[in-house]
């Protein structure tokens, strides 16, 4: 993940680090500010190629989209507030547009969902996709403060960390329609039934 040098990928790695500091090495965290601080010296030469890459004409163009692409979809937004242009049109606006198309030629889908989602479906595309995002996370937390034992709290907890992370990341990217995020989502959702319903505790996990 690292070596794609994707600033997404990396937000979400180092957040899933964070997360499972804070969760499992609550105790140990003067070493691994240690173990941190020398992890980045080691991979300081990734983080100035990182910034040479963004100062590059790829990285410049990359961020310069970004920041075009969110103007368009405000402006689509504001057109039809409450229910948005209809649900898969967001590189239709990228198409019509004269000063996108003759900087970038061709026209990709969303570098970021709320964005898309609030063109696409207005508002209450928004209110929806939100109260739906808060339901599994809600789901997520109940479990892990009131279910089951702590050896099945563990396991979860890792299978939540790398859903916050897959969910994390698709924030910024292009595929949050696809299986690749919703899978591991679906997986975490079914582990939490199978906690509350006891059914974990039929296996040895060890």
């Amino acid at each position: 993940l690292l070596g794609t040098f994707s600033r997404g990928g990396w937000l979400a790695l180092f957040f899933q680090f964070f997360l499972v500091t804070i969760i499992f090495f609550r105790k140990y965290i003067k070493k691994i500010i240690i173990i941190l601080f020398l992890t980045l010296i080691l991979l300081s030469p990734l983080f100035v190629y990182m910034i040479k890459w963004q100062k590059s004409d790829v990285g410049i163009s990359s961020t310069e989209s970004r920041i075009l692409s969110p103007k368009i979809a405000w402006s689509k937004f504001k057109e039809s507030i409450w229910v948005g242009q209809g649900s898969g049109e967001y590189e239709n606006f990228l198409a019509d547009n004269i000063r996108y198309m003759a900087k970038y030629d061709h026209p990709l889908d969303s570098h970021g969902v709320w964005q898309k989602i609030a063109a696409e479906n207005g508002l209450l595309g928004v209110m929806s996709f939100a109260f739906f995002s808060f339901l599994i996370f809600y789901s997520f937390l109940n479990v892990m403060k009131n279910g089951g034992m702590l050896k099945e709290k563990k396991m979860f907890a890792f299978l939540v960390i790398g859903c916050v992370g897959v969910y994390l990341f698709e924030f910024f990217n292009t595929s949050y329609y696809m299986g690749k995020l919703w899978l591991p989502v679906a997986m975490t959702l079914a582990a939490a039934t199978l906690i509350k319903e006891g059914s974990f505790q039929k296996y040895d996990w060890e």
